[in-house]
This record gives C-alpha cells, sequence and structure tokens, in this order.
C-alpha cells in the first residue's frame, strides 16, 4: 500500500467515526434530514410563487428527491453497520474483536467501536511517514525521573530506551 491507500482508510475511518459520534449524540437520520431540508425548501418556494404550474413542478421535483432519499440510511447505526462491513482493516485480530463484541452485545457499543477507531488509526498512521514540525525540545527533554512509578518502572525504561530522543535512557529512582 502507498501513502495515498494508507490516506483513503484515514478518510474511511472518519467516515465510520462520523457515524459513531451521530448515534451516541442522537442525530437525527441522514433520511430525515434530506426529507426536511426538501420539505422546507418546496414550502417556502411553493408560498411565495402562487402559480399552480411551479406548485406542480415542485411536487414533481419533492417526488423526485424522496426517490433518490430512499437510498439514504434509515437511522445512523444502520449507515454505521454499513460503513463498517465495507471496511477492510489493517489490524483484523482488532476488527475481529469488535465484530464478537458486537455479536455478544446483540448491537453496538459506541465506545468500543471509537476505542476501535482509534487504534487502527494508530495503526494506519504508523505506516505514514513521520511528520513533525521540529517543535517540542524542551518538553521532548523534560525529565521525567520524578514522576516514576516503580509499578510501572520497567516498562517505562523500556519505552523510553525504545524511543530515547537525545541518546540517554531513563534511570529509574530506586
Amino acid at each position: 500500500m502507498d501513502t495515498k491507500d494508507f490516506k483513503a482508510k484515514l478518510s474511511q475511518l472518519e467516515s465510520i467515526q462520523s457515524a459513531a459520534d451521530s448515534v451516541s449524540k442522537g442525530h437525527f437520520s441522514p433520511y430525515v434530514m434530506v426529507i426536511t431540508l426538501v420539505v422546507v425548501v418546496a414550502t417556502f418556494f411553493g408560498l411565495h410563487l402562487n402559480s399552480w404550474g411551479m406548485s406542480a413542478i415542485i411536487c414533481l421535483v419533492v417526488f423526485i428527491v424522496g426517490a433518490i432519499c430512499g437510498k439514504f440510511s434509515r437511522s445512523w447505526s444502520e449507515l454505521l453497520d454499513y460503513r463498517l462491513t465495507e471496511y477492510e482493516p489493517l489490524d483484523f485480530l482488532a476488527y475481529a474483536k469488535l465484530q464478537a463484541l458486537t455479536k455478544d452485545r446483540d448491537g453496538f457499543e459506541i465506545n468500543s467501536v471509537l476505542r476501535w477507531i482509534d487504534h487502527e488509526e494508530m495503526v494506519i498512521r504508523s505506516y505514514l511517514p513521520k511528520r513533525t514540525d521540529g517543535r517540542g525540545q524542551r518538553f521532548m527533554s523534560k525529565d521525567l525521573t520524578k514522576f516514576a512509578d516503580p509499578a510501572v518502572d520497567a516498562e517505562l525504561r523500556e519505552h523510553l530506551a525504545k524511543h530515547s530522543l537525545s541518546g540517554q535512557t531513563y534511570q529509574s529512582k530506586q
């Protein structure tokens, strides 16, 4: 896969996240939003034109738009289901776990979907070239030893050794 493919995957994840956010916030479905917009516009023009011919044309347009809108998802959950089904994950195991959890719960658990999206995004971004602005030197060189917790000391030492920015390794406070 090249960078363009990874960026396309990020775009797919953004659309999945948008649907998941809309489910969690209880927004009107895409179908309801489009129909409402068409009815409001048709009513506005119908009231201001006072013409039978124009009213007939507006009714025809509303009918055609209604037929087109029939292709819109009836709910955000339906749209989320469609988008997740169409998605080809990079981390198949995490995707399979999300599917198993969804089956166990007999439906989507939005927090789990959002956690999976965050995880999949991190996987995708790990394949993209790193772009930094060169700033953050003070933050990166901050001494974290005074915050060390002995319970996580070994894990932190290992992580800092892998990602050491200054060539120095973490020294624990023991």
